[in-house]
Protein backbone atom coordinates (compact mmCIF):
# COMPACT_ATOMS: atom_id res chain seq x y z
CA UNK A 1 0.00 0.00 0.00
CA UNK A 2 2.51 2.28 0.62
CA UNK A 3 3.97 2.15 -2.37
CA UNK A 4 1.02 3.79 -3.89
CA UNK A 5 2.22 7.16 -2.06
CA UNK A 6 5.72 6.88 -3.74
CA UNK A 7 6.72 9.59 -6.56
CA UNK A 8 7.08 6.74 -8.45
CA UNK A 9 4.68 6.33 -11.23
CA UNK A 10 5.39 3.40 -12.14
CA UNK A 11 5.58 1.44 -9.14
CA UNK A 12 2.75 3.27 -8.19
CA UNK A 13 0.54 1.78 -11.42
CA UNK A 14 2.08 -1.56 -11.05
CA UNK A 15 1.04 -1.81 -6.81
CA UNK A 16 -2.63 -0.96 -8.26
CA UNK A 17 -3.16 -3.40 -10.44
CA UNK A 18 -1.75 -6.03 -7.56
CA UNK A 19 -4.41 -4.38 -5.67
CA UNK A 20 -7.07 -4.71 -8.34
CA UNK A 21 -6.38 -8.12 -8.68
CA UNK A 22 -6.25 -8.86 -4.60
CA UNK A 23 -10.06 -8.17 -4.39
CA UNK A 24 -11.74 -8.25 -1.15
CA UNK A 25 -8.35 -9.22 0.39
CA UNK A 26 -7.05 -5.47 -0.24
CA UNK A 27 -10.41 -3.54 0.53
CA UNK A 28 -10.36 -3.18 3.99
CA UNK A 29 -6.79 -2.20 3.35
CA UNK A 30 -8.16 0.31 0.67
CA UNK A 31 -11.00 1.68 2.75
CA UNK A 32 -8.32 2.63 5.46
CA UNK A 33 -5.87 4.62 3.33
CA UNK A 34 -8.37 6.56 1.41
CA UNK A 35 -8.74 9.45 3.79
CA UNK A 36 -5.01 10.36 4.49
CA UNK A 37 -1.92 10.86 1.99
CA UNK A 38 -1.08 12.64 -1.34
CA UNK A 39 -4.22 13.16 -3.65
CA UNK A 40 -2.68 11.19 -6.65
CA UNK A 41 -2.39 8.24 -4.49
CA UNK A 42 -6.40 8.10 -2.62
CA UNK A 43 -7.95 8.98 -5.91
CA UNK A 44 -5.90 5.74 -7.51
CA UNK A 45 -7.49 4.08 -4.18
CA UNK A 46 -10.60 5.66 -4.99
CA UNK A 47 -10.70 4.38 -8.61
CA UNK A 48 -9.53 0.71 -6.98
CA UNK A 49 -12.66 0.61 -4.77
CA UNK A 50 -14.92 1.75 -7.13
CA UNK A 51 -13.70 -1.42 -9.83
CA UNK A 52 -14.76 -3.71 -6.90
CA UNK A 53 -18.07 -2.09 -5.31
CA UNK A 54 -19.40 -3.39 -1.74
CA UNK A 55 -21.28 -1.45 0.24
CA UNK A 56 -18.42 -0.52 2.80
CA UNK A 57 -16.40 0.35 -0.08
CA UNK A 58 -19.33 2.75 -0.87
CA UNK A 59 -19.59 4.16 2.25
CA UNK A 60 -15.52 5.34 2.13
CA UNK A 61 -16.05 6.22 -1.04
CA UNK A 62 -19.06 9.06 -0.17
CA UNK A 63 -17.39 10.04 3.20
CA UNK A 64 -14.35 11.74 1.05
CA UNK A 65 -17.24 13.89 -0.37
CA UNK A 66 -16.97 16.84 1.63
CA UNK A 67 -13.21 16.65 1.32
CA UNK A 68 -11.72 20.43 0.21
CA UNK A 69 -8.74 18.22 -1.91
CA UNK A 70 -10.41 14.93 -3.11
CA UNK A 71 -14.54 15.29 -2.99
CA UNK A 72 -14.68 16.59 -6.04
CA UNK A 73 -12.77 13.83 -7.87
CA UNK A 74 -14.24 11.06 -6.14
CA UNK A 75 -17.92 12.67 -7.30
CA UNK A 76 -17.34 12.50 -10.95
CA UNK A 77 -15.46 9.23 -10.43
CA UNK A 78 -18.48 7.68 -9.11
CA UNK A 79 -20.29 9.80 -12.06
CA UNK A 80 -18.18 8.48 -14.56
CA UNK A 81 -18.80 4.48 -13.58
CA UNK A 82 -22.72 5.43 -13.17
CA UNK A 83 -22.91 6.69 -16.81
CA UNK A 84 -20.84 3.57 -17.65
CA UNK A 85 -24.02 1.50 -16.81
CA UNK A 86 -22.47 -0.10 -13.77
CA UNK A 87 -25.56 -1.85 -12.05
CA UNK A 88 -24.38 -3.09 -9.29
CA UNK A 89 -22.57 0.04 -8.06
CA UNK A 90 -25.98 2.26 -8.79
CA UNK A 91 -27.59 0.42 -6.96
CA UNK A 92 -25.54 0.87 -4.18
CA UNK A 93 -24.85 4.35 -4.77
CA UNK A 94 -28.65 5.37 -4.62
CA UNK A 95 -29.20 3.54 -1.39
CA UNK A 96 -26.14 4.99 -0.14
CA UNK A 97 -26.81 8.62 -1.21
CA UNK A 98 -30.37 8.71 -0.62
CA UNK A 99 -30.26 7.39 2.92
CA UNK A 100 -27.14 10.21 3.68
CA UNK A 101 -28.68 12.93 2.47
CA UNK A 102 -31.23 14.01 4.75
CA UNK A 103 -28.75 13.36 7.39
CA UNK A 104 -26.33 15.78 5.77
CA UNK A 105 -28.88 18.53 5.45
CA UNK A 106 -29.82 18.15 9.07
CA UNK A 107 -25.66 18.06 9.97
CA UNK A 108 -25.50 21.82 7.80
CA UNK A 109 -28.66 23.61 8.80
CA UNK A 110 -27.51 23.27 12.39
CA UNK A 111 -23.84 24.44 11.84
CA UNK A 112 -25.56 27.33 9.70
CA UNK A 113 -27.51 27.93 12.64
CA UNK A 114 -24.75 28.06 15.36
CA UNK A 115 -22.52 30.18 12.37
CA UNK A 116 -25.60 32.66 12.17
CA UNK A 117 -25.78 33.03 16.20
CA UNK A 118 -22.27 33.34 17.17
CA UNK A 119 -22.21 36.23 14.17
CA UNK A 120 -25.66 37.69 15.67
CA UNK A 121 -24.04 37.91 19.24
CA UNK A 122 -20.84 39.60 18.14
CA UNK A 123 -22.40 42.54 15.78
CA UNK A 124 -24.19 44.10 18.92
CA UNK A 125 -21.09 43.88 20.92
CA UNK A 126 -18.88 45.56 18.16
CA UNK A 127 -21.91 48.22 17.29
CA UNK A 128 -21.94 48.51 21.60
CA UNK A 129 -18.45 49.72 21.50
CA UNK A 130 -17.36 53.55 21.49
CA UNK A 131 -17.02 54.11 17.45
CA UNK A 132 -13.70 55.43 16.59
CA UNK A 133 -12.99 57.60 13.61
CA UNK A 134 -13.51 56.09 10.33
CA UNK A 135 -9.60 56.38 8.70
CA UNK A 136 -9.94 57.76 5.10
CA UNK A 137 -9.84 55.01 2.83
CA UNK A 138 -6.89 54.35 0.46
CA UNK A 139 -7.39 54.25 -3.24
CA UNK A 140 -8.48 51.09 -4.41
CA UNK A 141 -9.85 49.78 -0.90
CA UNK A 142 -12.84 47.28 -1.13
CA UNK A 143 -15.78 48.14 1.51
CA UNK A 144 -15.89 44.20 3.73
CA UNK A 145 -17.70 41.78 1.97
CA UNK A 146 -21.23 40.94 3.67
CA UNK A 147 -21.64 37.93 6.20
CA UNK A 148 -21.82 34.94 4.10
CA UNK A 149 -22.27 31.76 6.95
CA UNK A 150 -21.49 29.60 3.98
CA UNK A 151 -18.17 30.52 3.65
CA UNK A 152 -17.28 29.33 7.32
CA UNK A 153 -14.57 27.10 7.63
CA UNK A 154 -16.86 24.97 9.68
CA UNK A 155 -19.65 24.78 7.43
CA UNK A 156 -17.84 24.87 3.74
CA UNK A 157 -17.13 20.85 4.33
CA UNK A 158 -20.06 20.04 5.47
CA UNK A 159 -22.13 22.39 2.45
CA UNK A 160 -19.33 20.16 0.11
CA UNK A 161 -21.21 16.69 1.09
CA UNK A 162 -24.43 17.76 0.99
CA UNK A 163 -24.63 19.47 -2.34
CA UNK A 164 -22.18 16.82 -3.59
CA UNK A 165 -25.19 14.07 -2.71
CA UNK A 166 -27.57 16.01 -4.33
CA UNK A 167 -25.33 16.30 -7.40
CA UNK A 168 -25.22 12.53 -7.39
CA UNK A 169 -28.98 12.15 -6.77
CA UNK A 170 -29.24 14.24 -10.05
CA UNK A 171 -26.89 11.71 -11.55
CA UNK A 172 -28.62 8.97 -10.85
CA UNK A 173 -31.68 10.56 -12.00
CA UNK A 174 -34.47 8.58 -10.16
CA UNK A 175 -38.10 10.41 -10.05
CA UNK A 176 -38.34 8.99 -6.28
CA UNK A 177 -35.97 11.64 -5.90
CA UNK A 178 -37.98 14.96 -7.26
CA UNK A 179 -39.55 15.38 -3.84
CA UNK A 180 -36.46 16.10 -1.80
CA UNK A 181 -34.29 18.17 -4.57
CA UNK A 182 -37.79 20.90 -5.08
CA UNK A 183 -37.59 20.80 -1.63
CA UNK A 184 -33.86 21.27 -1.14
CA UNK A 185 -34.40 24.00 -4.12
CA UNK A 186 -36.50 26.28 -2.06
CA UNK A 187 -35.86 29.98 -1.88
CA UNK A 188 -35.37 29.47 2.01
CA UNK A 189 -32.30 26.78 1.77
CA UNK A 190 -28.75 28.53 1.11
CA UNK A 191 -27.82 29.24 -2.67
CA UNK A 192 -25.21 27.00 -3.13
CA UNK A 193 -27.42 24.06 -2.00
CA UNK A 194 -30.35 25.83 -4.19
CA UNK A 195 -27.75 25.79 -6.93
CA UNK A 196 -27.16 21.94 -6.98
CA UNK A 197 -30.82 20.91 -6.37
CA UNK A 198 -31.84 22.70 -9.84
CA UNK A 199 -29.02 21.67 -11.51
CA UNK A 200 -29.82 17.89 -10.41
CA UNK A 201 -33.25 18.15 -11.51
CA UNK A 202 -32.18 18.27 -14.77
CA UNK A 203 -31.30 14.59 -15.58
CA UNK A 204 -34.83 13.69 -14.27
CA UNK A 205 -37.06 16.10 -15.49
CA UNK A 206 -35.41 14.94 -19.41
CA UNK A 207 -35.77 11.62 -18.62
CA UNK A 208 -39.72 11.67 -17.48
CA UNK A 209 -41.24 13.19 -20.54
CA UNK A 210 -43.75 15.36 -17.77
CA UNK A 211 -45.10 12.36 -16.35
CA UNK A 212 -45.05 12.70 -12.67
CA UNK A 213 -42.99 16.09 -12.87
CA UNK A 214 -45.41 18.75 -12.48
CA UNK A 215 -43.99 19.71 -9.10
CA UNK A 216 -40.58 19.92 -10.07
CA UNK A 217 -41.26 21.88 -13.09
CA UNK A 218 -43.54 24.68 -11.50
CA UNK A 219 -40.86 25.65 -8.97
CA UNK A 220 -38.67 26.26 -11.90
CA UNK A 221 -40.86 28.05 -13.99
CA UNK A 222 -41.26 30.50 -11.07
CA UNK A 223 -37.05 30.35 -9.98
CA UNK A 224 -36.90 30.97 -14.03
CA UNK A 225 -38.54 34.25 -13.64
CA UNK A 226 -36.79 35.16 -9.67
CA UNK A 227 -34.48 38.43 -9.25
CA UNK A 228 -31.13 36.10 -8.24
CA UNK A 229 -30.23 35.81 -11.72
CA UNK A 230 -27.87 33.03 -11.22
CA UNK A 231 -30.75 30.96 -9.78
CA UNK A 232 -32.47 32.00 -12.79
CA UNK A 233 -29.86 30.50 -14.80
CA UNK A 234 -29.61 27.69 -14.20
CA UNK A 235 -33.19 26.95 -13.56
CA UNK A 236 -33.71 28.43 -17.36
CA UNK A 237 -30.99 25.27 -18.09
CA UNK A 238 -32.67 22.70 -16.53
CA UNK A 239 -35.72 23.54 -17.96
CA UNK A 240 -34.07 23.50 -21.53
CA UNK A 241 -34.11 20.08 -21.49
CA UNK A 242 -37.83 19.03 -19.66
CA UNK A 243 -40.90 18.57 -21.66
CA UNK A 244 -43.45 20.99 -20.19
CA UNK A 245 -46.82 19.73 -19.14
CA UNK A 246 -49.74 20.77 -20.48
CA UNK A 247 -51.28 22.09 -17.45
CA UNK A 248 -48.37 24.33 -16.91
CA UNK A 249 -48.27 25.32 -20.68
CA UNK A 250 -50.01 28.73 -20.17
CA UNK A 251 -47.48 29.15 -16.67
CA UNK A 252 -44.31 28.53 -19.32
CA UNK A 253 -45.88 30.57 -21.65
CA UNK A 254 -45.78 33.72 -19.26
CA UNK A 255 -42.01 33.52 -19.21
CA UNK A 256 -41.91 35.00 -22.63
CA UNK A 257 -42.98 38.72 -20.77
CA UNK A 258 -40.00 37.61 -17.76
CA UNK A 259 -38.22 40.80 -16.86
CA UNK A 260 -35.20 38.04 -17.50
CA UNK A 261 -34.53 38.39 -21.58
CA UNK A 262 -33.03 34.42 -21.03
CA UNK A 263 -36.85 33.58 -19.79
CA UNK A 264 -38.10 35.27 -22.37
CA UNK A 265 -36.10 33.16 -25.11
CA UNK A 266 -36.59 30.10 -23.58
CA UNK A 267 -40.58 30.35 -23.97
CA UNK A 268 -40.73 31.56 -27.40
CA UNK A 269 -37.81 28.94 -28.76
CA UNK A 270 -39.51 25.96 -26.44
CA UNK A 271 -43.54 26.56 -26.74
CA UNK A 272 -43.81 26.97 -30.35
CA UNK A 273 -41.49 23.37 -31.13
CA UNK A 274 -42.60 21.14 -29.25
CA UNK A 275 -46.10 22.01 -26.80
CA UNK A 276 -48.73 21.62 -29.37
CA UNK A 277 -51.53 24.13 -30.36
CA UNK A 278 -52.93 24.51 -26.70
CA UNK A 279 -48.98 25.72 -25.80
CA UNK A 280 -48.72 27.65 -28.95
CA UNK A 281 -52.38 29.47 -27.70
CA UNK A 282 -50.92 29.44 -24.51
CA UNK A 283 -47.80 31.54 -25.97
CA UNK A 284 -49.96 33.82 -27.67
CA UNK A 285 -52.40 34.42 -24.22
CA UNK A 286 -49.00 35.36 -22.85
CA UNK A 287 -47.85 38.00 -25.24
CA UNK A 288 -51.57 39.86 -25.63
CA UNK A 289 -51.91 38.91 -29.64
CA UNK A 290 -54.14 36.98 -31.40
CA UNK A 291 -54.66 33.52 -33.08
CA UNK A 292 -54.95 34.31 -36.47
CA UNK A 293 -55.03 31.30 -37.74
Amino acid sequence: MAILKRDDDALAERAAQVLATAGGVAESALRKELGHGPVAARRSIAQLLLKRPTVAAVDALLDQLGDHDLGEQVLQLVRHELDAGDDKLTELVAKAASGRVGDSGKRLDKELARVEKDHAKAVPATSKAKPKAKPKAADGDKAAAPFDPTRDPAVVPLLAEHTALLRLLGYLARPQAQALLVAQAAADRPRPVRFAAIAALRRIVAASEAKGTDAAIEALIDYADGDDLGIAQTAIDTLRGARIPERLAKAFAGLAKSKNPAAQKLAMERLPAGGGAGAVKALIDALGGDDVT
